[in-house]
């Protein structure tokens, strides 16, 4: 429905030589899918408006909640209109204080609600054709879509002096010259139109041309136009990359296709004129291919494949996949009286004859094009994207075209250019089938590339969605493909994993430099196919119409088993020139006689047969390709039938079967498996580095710790496993020096060299030590056994059984003996008698080890000779010494792990083979007084010297604080009463005599 709505009109005259502008203002809703106009009254103008004085710009606020529904219009007085707003602007809001006129922006530049001056849809320019503006001007409004409503608020025109003007042609390199049309109509016979194209989408195009495949619908589109003129582009000079105007010699720094600006030539029919005006038009950018030569219009048509729904407008139904075009050019491809169907009115009627048929200037693959009345353009199947069909389930859709969907091109009716057309998916619920990149069985760590067959989705039992999945894992895969909730399976491959293991082993742990003996076994699973190729390259002529045909022979040897089995055949590759591929029957003839067609009577018209592979594992079957049949191909037999001897002559038989063409054989071969008996080979490593071998039980001599890899391969397959093992070496025994040279039994020896860490046994002329210490890596300090005189080596034997000796003896000699009695605090108990410490029950008499130190009368005191031995639990104790040290005079220390190191109160003489000395029957005996009053008349040493620091102190506190708190129990230092526990009586003990020093010369 139409409405003029008549208002009070204000309108503002200004007689300033820059402009005057008339207006209306109010509030004129904008009704849902309805047509709305308000008047301006335009008065006291000249009777002319043309180039020097003339309409300038359309001004409007009009308040709409989706302007992409609206078109705006203007008409003059004199009947003349002009389009001034065409889908612009999205779903967003208003426009507020906008302008349009040929001085104007591009709306693309802007945003809503578009306040400033932009271009218009038509030539506002135009109108200065010379008519009389004075009368009413009609602002007309349309809603062409549901849903939002508005109103238009406000309306003007401005007429200034020198209004802007494109004038015939435009900015760049449009196309010039007359545009005579005597015969030329406009809609509703007017005498003066734009005659504007009117371009729609055919249904019968798509209908007769579309190909389903799993996964993907191709179409094709045409795009007739059945307007009053033609759509006419040209590109000029102002190119972008993105946003960014750029030279248009150039490319864009990502490298795609500069876009050029497009031009809209809209012819107009002049009132008495049988030549046509025009007016140019921004209609977007689009891409500009130099090596062609001309413009392509992105996103030309729209397709999209959608459920149905109530609702009328097909646009507006869910889609479940989409494509576009991009045009190759704009071009007459058909005329629709020569197609019927191919181009409809709105009611859907076939049209053949057309008001203004061909009219246009302009069509082609060049920088103008078109398509004329009456024309269509045809965009193929093979341009462009298909549309994806991912989980798209068989059954019946809508395909839906939409040309020129961003509504770049002015058209009469922007309304009619979509049409919707019922296909049925019968593809995409296939059941998809397994390839395999190689052999299924793989080695262990291997992989193997397992490749589905094209469905719309991929449902891997791996839980992958891709085509292909790469598997190491041995089992059984499946890939599965959906639509809904139907599921379709493939039948399952079988990945198996070719077992082969090797074992490690080594003679026991060896001393530095000593042989070991390695040594591996393996054990394999898999034997090999060796593909073996045997070729003839002597040409055979076939002669025309001979259904005996002719055979080239190869003779094949030294395959085994010689039993043919389903796989022994792998592949004929074969070369054969012949003009008329169809008049042949090629087979191949196994030693046995059996045959199996490799191609029956395939290629029709086609030539020669150029490297083409025979082979079961194609995925393409023969009957499927095209001359000359270069690649893998499925044979129309099956190679896996034949049986017999592998070894033997094979013919490759070719049957002429129809007149007038010939050719020849040119060269063939025929490759065949063959099981090859398996070898292990083996490869050791050292780590650290420096031991290679390839032999599979080598020895080596290591000097450290070594860890020995080996690596087993399978000639069959190509297999391998690896295992380890690793020698324990130990440390190099070394002697450098031992102190003293000889000595008594019970002599401490002191042995200097390295590998001491793991020492087991110190031996003294093939005798035991009593006793030795691992001081450290370097030293073991050893006591010599209480043996007969005797001469011999020392000899030191490690954890691993390696036994290193010196070449000088130590003597074993005579000595005197010392004997002592003294008495140690903490073990006292009474009347003379001491805790047995280090074995109650086995050893009640015994009560500890204690060192006894012979020293120097004189400064600096240096030891002259020590030895270790116990003291019983009366206090006594023997010490022998070498007999050197007879007639001597010399200061006593004795050392105990707890016990205050003490020292005589002055030196003792040695005279004789027996001394004594006694400790504990006087103060006065030690150094310093230095002893502990018993209370019986007794005195013994002072208990607490933990650390062996030389003074009882807080750090021998904390020693035993910190046994006590774990509770502590045995043969240890912070034991000071001997009893077995670290308790609070080892602590009182320690407390009662804390900062007691030694006393030494």
């Amino acid at each position: 429905m139409k409405k003029l709505f008549t208002a009070t009109i204000l309108f503002l005259l200004s007689w300033s030589a820059n402009a005057q502008t008339f207006s209306w203002t109010g509030v004129e809703p904008i009704m849902d899918n309805q047509t709305d106009t308000v008047p301006i009254i335009v008065s006291g103008l000249p009777n002319v408006i043309d180039t020097t004085f003339g309409l300038a710009h359309v001004c409007m606020t009009i308040t709409h909640t989706y302007k992409n529904d609206l078109r705006v219009k203007l008409v003059s007085p004199d009947g003349l209109e002009v389009s001034i707003i065409s889908g612009v602007g999205g779903s967003a809001d208003n426009f507020t204080g906008t302008c349009v006129g040929m001085d104007g922006t591009a709306f693309s530049n802007g945003i809503a609600p578009y306040t400033g001056i932009y271009l218009p849809a038509g030539n506002t320019a135009s109108f200065n054709n010379g008519q009389n503006p004075n009368g009413t001007w009609l602002f007309i409004v349309s809603d062409v879509a549901n849903a939002d409503t508005g109103s238009i608020r406000v309306a003007s025109i401005v007429f200034v002096q020198n209004p802007p003007n494109p004038g015939s042609t435009t900015v760049g390199s449009g196309p010039t010259g007359d545009y005579p049309c005597p015969t030329c109509v406009c809609p509703g016979g007017a005498a003066g139109c734009d005659l504007l194209p009117d371009m729609t989408a055919s249904g019968k195009e798509i209908l007769d041309h579309h190909t389903e495949n799993p996964g993907f619908l191709y179409i094709s589109n045409a795009t007739p136009n059945i307007g009053y003129g033609p759509i006419d582009i040209y590109g000029y000079d102002s190119c972008f990359c993105g946003t960014t105007n750029v030279p248009c010699n150039t490319t864009c720094p990502n490298g795609d296709l500069i876009k050029h600006i497009v031009k809209q030539r809209i012819f107009q029919k002049i009132p008495g004129s049988d030549t046509l005006g025009y007016y140019d038009r921004i209609a977007g950018q689009m891409t500009y291919h130099p090596a062609h030569g001309h413009l392509h219009v992105d996103n030309w048509a729209n397709y999209t494949l959608r459920t149905p729904t109530a609702d009328p407008d097909a646009r507006n139904w869910p889609i479940v996949g989409t494509g576009v075009k991009q045009s190759f050019c704009l071009i007459n491809l058909g005329h629709c009286a020569s197609n019927p169907g191919e181009c409809v009115d709105n009611a859907g009627n076939p049209m053949t004859t057309f008001p203004n048929n061909n009219l246009g200037f302009h069509t082609g693959c060049g920088l103008t094009q078109g398509i004329y009345p009456g024309n269509y353009d045809v965009y193929s199947i093979s341009l462009n994207d298909p549309i994806p069909l991912n989980n798209v389930c068989n059954g019946t859709y809508y395909i839906v075209s939409i040309t020129d969907p961003d509504n770049n091109f002015l058209e009469s009716d922007e309304n009619n250019n979509w049409v919707a057309v019922p296909i049925t998916l019968t593809q995409q619920s296939v059941t998809p089938t397994i390839t395999a990149s190689g052999p299924t069985s793989i080695c262990v760590g291997g992989s193997v590339t397992l490749t589905s067959s094209v469905v719309s989705n991929y449902i891997w039992s791996t839980g992958d969605t891709t085509q292909s999945i790469t598997v190491s894992a041995p089992g059984n895969y499946t890939v599965g493909t959906n639509c809904g909730t139907s599921v379709s399976n493939s039948a399952p491959i079988t990945i198996t994993t070719i077992p082969i293991s090797t074992s490690a082993t080594s003679t026991a742990s060896t001393c530095n430099g000593s042989a070991v003996q390695l040594s591996a076994t393996s054990t394999s699973g898999g034997t090999q196919n060796l593909a073996s190729t045997f070729t003839s390259n002597v040409p055979v002529f076939i002669p025309d119409n001979n259904a005996t045909g002719v055979t080239s022979p190869i003779v094949v040897s030294g395959i085994s088993p010689s039993t043919l089995s389903a796989t022994s055949v792998v592949s004929v590759n074969l070369n054969l020139t012949h003009t008329y591929d169809g008049d042949l029957a090629i087979s191949l003839i196994s030693p046995s006689g059996n045959s199996v067609y490799l191609s029956n009577r395939r290629g029709s018209g086609g030539d020669n047969f150029i490297n083409t592979v025979f082979t079961m594992s194609a995925a393409t079957l023969i009957n499927l390709g095209t001359a000359p049949f270069t690649g893998n191909f499925k044979p129309d037999g099956n190679l896996g039938t034949f049986t017999g001897n592998a070894n033997g002559t094979w013919l490759l038989k070719v049957q002429d079967l129809a007149g007038v063409d010939t050719g020849r054989i040119q060269n063939w071969n025929i490759i065949i498996n063959s099981l090859v008996p398996e070898t292990i080979s083996y490869a050791w490593a050292s780590l650290p580095a420096g031991f290679t071998s390839t032999d599979q039980n080598p020895v080596h001599n290591p000097a450290v710790n070594t860890t020995y890899t080996v690596t087993a391969t399978s000639s069959a397959t190509g297999c391998t496993a690896t295992n380890s093992v690793s020698v324990p070496v130990s440390d190099p025994l070394t002697i450098s020096s031992f102190a003293p040279a000889s000595g008594v039994p019970g002599t401490v020896v002191t042995i200097t060299g390295t590998g001491f860490t793991g020492a087991t046994t110190v031996s003294f002329a093939g005798t035991n030590a009593s006793s030795f210490n691992v001081v450290s890596p370097t030293v073991i300090e050893a006591v010599v056994p209480n043996i007969s005189p005797s001469s011999g080596v020392v000899c030191v034997t490690n954890d691993k059984g390696c036994v290193l000796c010196t070449t000088t003896n130590f003597s074993i000699t005579t000595g005197i003996t010392l004997n002592v009695k003294l008495y140690i605090e903490g073990f006292y108990l009474s009347a003379g008698m001491m805790r047995a410490v280090v074995n109650p029950v086995g050893l009640p008499t015994l009560c500890d080890t204690i060192v006894l130190k012979l020293h120097e009368s004189t400064s600096p005191y240096a030891v002259l000779q020590s030895f270790t031995s116990t003291i019983n639990t009366n206090g006594e104790g023997s010490f022998i010494f070498p007999s050197e040290l007879l007639n001597g005079s010399y200061y006593i220390s004795v050392h105990h792990r707890n016990a205050l190191e003490t020292w005589s109160a002055s030196p003792i003489t040695i005279s004789g083979a027996v001394s004594t000395y006694i400790f504990s029957d006087a103060i006065s005996k030690a150094m310093g007084d230095n002893m502990n009053d018993m209370g019986d008349g007794r005195f013994a040493l002072f208990s607490g010297d933990v650390n062996q620091d030389g003074s009882i102190e807080v750090v021998d506190m904390g020693n035993i604080q910190s046994e006590s708190q774990v509770n502590s129990n045995g043969y240890i230092p912070e034991d000071l009463n001997g009893d077995g526990i670290v308790e609070s009586s080892d602590y009182s003990l320690l407390e009662n005599n804390m900062n007691v020093l030694r006393v030494h010369p």
